[in-house]
This record gives C-alpha cells, structure tokens and sequence, in this order.
C-alpha cells in the first residue's frame, strides 16, 4: 500500500479513531488491503514512539493507543509530531478509543455484516466528502424531491464571487449523492484513481447550464481544483436515477482530471 492511498484511508477517520469511524474504513478495503493497512499502522506506530516518548503513567499499549491517535488525526498532524522534540502530551490527542485503528482491516472473514458498506450508515457526508475529497454543490432553483441547498441566486450576484471552490462551498444535501459516496468509498478503483490525482479536489456542480463543463481552479497551470458542472435540467428525480448519475458523473469527473493532468491510470 503506497503513502498516498494509506493516507486516503486515514482521511475517513475524520480526525478520530474508534469503533465506528474504523468501520467506516474498514469498508473502503478492498480484500487484499486488509493486512497492508495493518502493517502500515504498526510502521507508524513505531516509527513515531522511536522518535518522541510518552509519560511514564502511559506506557505499553497505551502509548501505542495514543500514537494511534495522532495517526488518525491525519497525515499533516503526523509529520508534524515526527519533527517534535519531547513527549507527546495524552491531553493533546483522543486516543481512549484509538486501539480499534490498531485493529483495523482484521475482522471476521464470516461476519455477514462486513459488507463493503459495512458501517457507512453513521458517517456524515461531511467526512465521507472530505475523506473521498470531492464534493457536490447545487446552485439552481431546480431541487429534486430530497434535494437542498443553501444557494441563494441574490447573495451569489452580490458576491460576484466565481466558482471557484477556494471561495467557499454552498452546504448542499441530497441522499442520492450520499448513497453515491457509499459505493464509491467501497471501491478500490475509484481509491487507485483518486490517489492519483493527489490533493486537487474535484467537485461536482448542478448549475442552470445548458451543457456539461470541466474547469480546473484558479487555472490550467496551478490547479488546486477541478468543477464538473452539469446541467439541474439534465437530473432525474427517482432516487435510484440519480445515484447511478451522480456515479457516471463522477467517473467522468475522475477519468477526465487524470487525463488533463496526463496521468496515467
């Protein structure tokens, strides 16, 4: 398992480990990923506690639980701590529940309820958007039954602001895109591909446009983002219309970035 997909895992942590948030990742392995994960996580574990100690009161298992925590707080936390003199601080992390992360990805084999969504019914979009970094918006009147947003077509003309995600997101819910975020966090594929692309972030916008448009953000030369933006005209209104859309979408979304940046894939 390379760097950047370990790190893509942790990301669904949200911050935190314990039982709930390592489920949620543990449906993001795909079946040969299981012991990798694990043996990335003991390499950290340890790479971390050869560099910096932890009180006397919080040894053995304990401090493992504790370098645990500062794993799950997410790569750019991680690497900071390596580069820090002195003991870690207990108090600093949230490492009560963090012995689960030390576990992850050794389940029962037979448990039937280890599906590849096993568990993603308790995370927030919020954190399965975040983790899977790519978003959705939708900036029209035209709301599906289920579909909401914050958009406000007077604010936006006074912001004058572009589409640019770098200028915020507009909150926006719709349980057809957070079924779509299940399958996809369940889809090694989509991780293999999404690793790719790095750190961009890919968005998907419904805009009242007349066709499809891919756009990087701020330009072609430094891209930070990348906008999809379809059509509210083109969105279905049964439920189940709409996942596959959104997947389609965002396959699109996905493939097209890689080639635009002539990656490989």
């Amino acid at each position: 398992m390379d760097s950047g997909r370990f790190w893509e895992l942790i990301a669904l942590l949200g911050g935190r480990a314990d039982e709930r948030t390592c489920r949620t990742l543990e449906a993001a392995l795909s079946p040969a990923e299981g012991d990798d994960l694990g043996e990335e996580i003991q390499r950290r574990v340890d790479e971390l506690l050869d560099r910096r100690s932890v009180p006397a009161s919080h040894t053995g298992d304990t401090a493992e639980w504790i370098a645990a925590a500062v794993i799950a707080a997410g790569r750019e936390r991680f690497e900071r701590e390596l580069t820090q003199s002195g003991p870690l601080d207990p108090d600093d992390w949230q490492w009560e529940d963090a012995e689960s992360l030390l576990v992850a990805g050794f389940g029962d084999d037979d448990d039937p309820d280890d599906g590849p969504e096993a568990g993603l019914d308790d995370v927030s979009t919020e954190a399965l958007e975040d983790g899977l970094g790519l978003w959705l918006q939708w900036k029209s009147g035209r709301l599906p039954a289920g579909v909401t947003t914050a958009w406000d077509p007077e604010v936006e003309a006074a912001l004058d602001a572009p589409d640019d995600p770098a200028f915020g997101r507009v909150p926006t819910t719709d349980p057809a895109w957070d079924d779509a975020l299940a399958t996809l966090a369940a889809d090694p594929e989509f991780h293999r591909r999404r690793a790719l692309i790095g750190d961009i972030g890919l968005h998907l916008l419904v805009r009242d446009v007349d066709g499809a448009e891919l756009r990087p953000w701020p330009s072609e030369t430094e891209v930070e983002n990348v906008v999809l933006t379809v059509p509210a005209a083109d969105a279905r209104t049964e439920h189940d219309e709409r996942v596959a859309d959104y997947l389609e979408v965002v396959v699109f979304l996905v493939t097209s970035t890689q080639e635009n940046l002539g990656l490989e894939g």
